[in-house]
This record gives structure tokens, C-alpha cells and sequence, in this order.
């Protein structure tokens, strides 16, 4: 897991299922995590195949 500390956030990077682990073990009831990540969307038609990839930024309140 990369990790940079700063006044009021941190930022780090999972690399494996481990560092969910450790995730979930420093975030507490009412945290508030936000992050990148890259969703795919499809043509209206199932079975299509292909999709525009978009980065969206996403946020969980524990």
C-alpha cells in the first residue's frame, strides 16, 4: 500500500486484497471516503459489446 499523510486527509493506493484489510481496520462509523475509479458504460442494448470507459470520482460514508 502506498500512503501520503497530509493535515486532513490520506491518500494511498490498494495493491492488494491486504490492504483492504488495513482499510478497514483504520476507518471508523461516520468516515468518509472518496476515490477514483474507471466505470464502463454500455450501449442501451444488452449484449453489446464495447462502452465508453469514464473516471468518475465516488465517495462511501462508513
Amino acid at each position: 500500500m502506498k500512503i501520503n499523510l497530509s493535515k486532513d486527509w490520506v491518500d494511498f493506493v490498494v495493491e492488494n486484497e491486504d490492504d483492504l484489510y488495513v482499510i478497514y481496520l483504520l476507518i471508523d462509523p461516520g468516515d468518509i471516503l472518496y476515490g477514483w475509479t474507471v466505470r464502463e458504460f454500455r450501449g442501451g442494448r444488452e449484449g453489446s459489446r464495447g462502452g465508453e470507459r469514464v473516471r468518475i470520482y465516488v465517495g462511501l460514508r462508513g
